[in-house]
């Protein structure tokens, strides 16, 4: 009977840990719902204090199927391009995946780094759409040229910044995300950033770029441009990691290979609207 009982333990072990676990993503879901309504609940009061333009009252609850139909358009696109990045970024894991724990581990780490790094880069983006958008709404042509222009200055500097950061603190970066025992996560890690480190400068000029279309309203330019780039990025991986086995820094250089197809797809399109700029402002 005792030895039974023994059995049973770990299995009890085992049904508790998941217990706690799943209790704990339950209570991560909840918070997540609770800040977010609390930030909602802020911003409405900081607007309708602050901000009495934007408290919008009941005449202003008009259904207008021009402006549905724009919304869906330009909804739909975004939607796109973010399932493209999603089903890249997928892919890109599964065969991650396949190259063991060490490398699993390594790649994690310094996807949150990434992450941490490409922000910024999209919020001067994101500014640079609000900018063009309201100017091109205005007419004012010459401002798009001039708002495009500072934005790629700040990206720019921006990306000279955050190399120097990455490149001479990469093994500080990667302590705050693995132990110091975890020799080979940490080397893999360490490689890999001061590699992408030089590489940034990428993603800063397609940043940018998608900025500057998205704020003219040619949103199928984005989504094609991100196709490509997860296209790129996807065969890059493939060929340098599953066939010619190049290794962890094989990522890097796959993350090169797609910001380059990007920007070969955006360049001339970006020339075509600088030439359409230029001969709207000699008017």
């Amino acid at each position: 009977m005792s030895v039974k009982k023994r059995q049973k333990h770990p299995y009890r072990i085992g049904l508790a840990a998941i217990g706690r676990m799943y209790v704990r993503m339950i209570c991560d879901a909840r918070s997540t719902v609770v800040s977010e309504a609390f930030c909602c609940l802020l911003c409405a009061i900081y607007i309708r204090k602050k901000i009495p333009l934007l408290c919008l009252g009941r005449g202003w609850l008009v259904f207008d199927k021009k402006l549905l139909g724009r919304t869906i358009a330009y909804g739909s696109t975004s939607a796109m391009q973010q399932v493209c990045l999603q089903v890249g970024k997928t892919v890109i894991q599964a065969m991650v995946n396949t190259q063991g724990v060490s490398v699993m581990a390594a790649f994690t780490a310094v996807n949150r780094v990434d992450d941490f790094a490409y922000t910024p880069q999209q919020n001067i983006g994101h500014a640079m759409t609000t900018f063009i958008a309201q100017n091109k709404g205005a007419g004012h042509k010459e401002r798009i040229r001039k708002g495009f222009q500072a934005g790629m200055l700040t990206e720019a500097v921006y990306s000279v910044f955050i190399c120097a950061v990455i490149f001479l603190a990469a093994p500080q970066i990667m302590g705050l995300f693995t132990n110091a025992e975890d020799t080979e996560v940490v080397s893999l890690g360490i490689s890999y950033l001061r590699q992408i480190s030089f590489m940034y400068f990428l993603p800063c000029l397609t940043n940018g770029i998608q900025g500057f279309f998205r704020g003219m309203g040619d949103l199928k330019v984005t989504l094609y441009s991100t196709f490509m780039n997860m296209l790129g990025r996807v065969a890059a991986v493939w060929l340098l990691m599953m066939v010619f086995s190049m290794g962890f820094t094989s990522l890097a250089w796959a993350n090169f290979a797609g910001w380059a197809v990007m920007l070969l797809f955006e360049v001339p399109l970006l020339a075509k609207q600088m030439k359409w700029l230029s001969a709207a402002e000699g008017q």
